[in-house]
């Protein structure tokens, strides 16, 4: 159970098992997924959208507590290996609608951690950005240096992240991956320690 909910959410009974089932060795990664429920919020935007927003840190942090505690037991060493990423196939539009809900919308963002970004200086660092005049579109950045640059950029999208998350982890030239690639995308140095895209 989640000590700070007193619930079995999904993302916890989810996490729970991903987590045994990486200490026994039978998987190296796993999908978990929050039921849709609050995340959809086409109507009663606020209300839905901080319950679904709890679920997801409280799911977080049982997480990182159970894998310490899996370590703990077993001496599996799971918590310094563990690349959680969170991420959303869209996001929500920056308008309400007439039911105080917001719809999908093609811009969204994603959280990748690791306890190695504490101490490497990968992490508490953004890497792209979206307009700020209420039309939230995504901007464009150089994928080298990771500035904003709106003439020759490349606009960020999932296959960039998870072809940077790829070779991050040393599996981009895996055999089983041969067939799964992204032909035409750009490499973008998001994990490179110290490179960020300004936020102002």
């Amino acid at each position: 159970y989640d000590d700070e909910t007193g619930t079995r959410s999904s993302i916890v009974q989810q996490s729970d098992v991903a987590l045994h089932t990486m200490a026994a060795g039978a998987t190296a990664g796993a999908d978990v997924q929050m039921l849709i429920g609050n995340f959809d919020s086409h109507a009663n935007h606020f209300e839905l959208q901080t319950e679904a927003f709890a679920e997801i840190v409280y799911g977080l942090r049982f997480l990182w507590k159970r894998a310490e505690e899996i370590d703990a037991r077993t001496g599996s060493n799971i918590s310094d290996r563990l690349t959680v990423v969170i991420h959303s196939e869209f996001g929500r539009t920056p308008h309400f609608n007439s039911d105080a809900g917001t719809d999908h919308w093609p811009t969204t963002s994603a959280i990748i951690m690791n306890k190695s970004f504490e101490t490497n200086g990968i992490g508490s660092r953004t890497v792209g950005y979206s307009s700020n005049d209420g039309r939230y579109q995504p901007g464009r950045i150089n994928p080298v240096t990771l500035e904003r640059d709106e003439d020759g950029g490349v606009e960020l999208t999932s296959a960039h992240l998870h072809k940077a998350l790829r070779k991050y982890l040393g599996i981009a030239d895996a055999p089983v991956l041969a067939d799964v690639g992204f032909p035409g995308v750009e490499d973008v140095n998001m994990f490179t320690p110290g490179l960020a895209t300004s936020q102002t």
